[in-house]
């Protein structure tokens, strides 16, 4: 036969018991639209957090301690036990200025600078919202993730400005983006209440009345630009950019992070923590070993993402076998569908063989339908999912557009994954169908005649 007659065949087969049919591409639809959510959804998480990598610049920064960090994450932290020596008891390299300058001039850095961070209130248009400073330099204004869309860049080392996300700023008040920028508006910080520590000091904590020795110091800045919130969807609902000069003038309580202060030594003078950015991803192995032979330890961004792409792997793992197991019921409803309709149709196919078709050419005819209903219904399922993510991903954004929050890709359709899913649901078709087809080939001729 040939095979233009074969899918001819195979077709009408199908539309005998259409009913029928139609359940069973139903089945597998609803398999392939689950898996095909489900692979966009872990998809769409590593995607937006790669952006963020590159938004931020990440991939080409460096971390800088003088002690190393024992714990290579909050896991370790819980079941590790430290010996004395891991920690290790040579002298530590104090990050000074003078280091932070020698760190700038190693050939391929960008930019080296002291890592400052706080937490910060941000009030104006009678609003008040939360968010977190990152001091960088004036380097940065070469480097086009901190290009505004809106303003500009800093003008001085310690210009008294701040730069904003569009988000932010509408969280403020401000209707248009134009407005916001050179707007007056007051930052709110943690400092040192120095008072309220002698009393602890020299009264004791209760008759200090439990009194945290801080005091809440209000700065007076204006907003420089606007960032696009596209580029930085997450990182922009709280991150705020002041020149590096201007944070080291604030008086503020800074934060790093809870393993630096818990591991950091007594005694060791400077900064917590320097960042190092490089002009060229391609230099980071020659400055890394520079850093190194200056006695420092050195944390690389692009080493923690591929720690956080192991995690992505086991979550599409994960996502994936949910979706195989709605796809194992659609496999076994295209085997059930398959073997009825061997049996109903078996004195067809005596008559076929007794016209001289061949095993294989039977054979195929089943395999056939049975691929049909795979590939239809991985094709329907690809639709349906894409729809469903649609609808689920405008109603998130709608709901976080009321709260002034930037738009989120919660799911992330590639090529590959279409191909996937189609090829999948296709191979799922053919197997289902096997051994049906296979019976059906093996009918005996005399048997299926004497039905007639």
């Amino acid at each position: 036969m040939y095979w233009y007659d074969l899918v001819q065949m195979a077709w009408n087969g199908l539309s005998r018991n259409r009913a029928r049919s139609l359940m069973t591409l139903l089945g597998v639809t609803i398999g392939a639209a689950a898996l095909v959510t489900l692979l966009a959804y872990g998809s769409g998480l590593q995607h937006n957090a790669r952006a963020q990598f590159e938004a931020l610049e990440l991939y080409n920064t460096l971390r800088v301690t003088s002690r190393p960090i024992p714990f290579s994450g909050p896991g370790d932290l819980l079941y590790r036990t430290l010996e004395k020596d891991s920690l290790s008891d040579r002298p530590a390299v104090a990050l000074t200025d003078s280091v932070v300058t020698a760190l700038g001039q190693i050939p391929g850095v960008l930019a080296a600078y002291p890592e400052i961070q706080f937490p910060v209130r941000i009030q104006a248009n009678g609003r008040e919202i939360a968010g977190g400073v990152d001091a960088v330099p004036m380097a940065f204004g070469r480097l086009r993730a901190y290009q505004p869309r809106w303003g500009r860049f800093f003008l001085h080392e310690a210009d008294t400005a701040i730069i904003l996300s569009t988000s932010m700023a509408q969280r403020l008040g401000f209707s248009r983006p134009e407005e916001a920028v050179g707007s007056s508006v007051q930052i709110l910080v943690a400092a040192i209440d120095w008072a309220a520590l002698q009393r602890m000091l020299f009264g004791g904590w209760y008759l200090s009345g439990g009194e945290l020795p801080i005091r809440i110091q209000p700065y007076r800045v204006q907003i420089r630009g606007l960032l696009d919130a596209d580029d930085q969807a997450f990182a922009g609902f709280f991150r705020v950019l002041m020149p590096l000069g201007l944070s080291r003038r604030l008086e503020t309580v800074t934060f790093f992070s809870t393993v630096d202060l818990l591991f950091r030594r007594a005694g060791v003078s400077g900064y917590s923590a320097v960042r190092v950015h490089l002009e060229d991803p391609r230099l980071h192995d020659s400055v890394r070993r520079r850093i190194a032979e200056m006695g420092l330890y050195v944390t690389s961004f692009r080493e923690q993402f591929a720690e956080l792409d192991r995690l992505f792997w086991l979550i599409d793992m994960a996502l994936f076998v949910i979706g195989i197991i709605a796809l194992l019921v659609a496999t076994i409803g295209i085997a059930n569908t398959m073997r009825m309709s061997v049996m109903e149709r078996f004195r067809e196919i005596g008559i076929l063989k007794a016209l001289g078709a061949y095993e294989r050419d039977i054979q195929r005819i089943f395999l056939l339908e049975s691929a049909l209903l795979g590939l239809a219904g991985g094709l329907l399922g690809w639709l349906i999912g894409w729809g469903l993510a649609e609808l689920i991903e405008l109603g998130v954004n709608v709901y976080l557009a009321r709260r002034g929050v930037p738009a989120v890709e919660l799911f992330y359709f590639t090529p590959g994954l279409i191909l996937f899913v189609g090829i999948l649901t296709l191979l799922t078709g053919l197997l289902a169908g096997w051994w049906p087809a296979r019976q059906a080939a093996r009918v005996d001729v005399l048997v299926a005649l004497r039905q007639v």
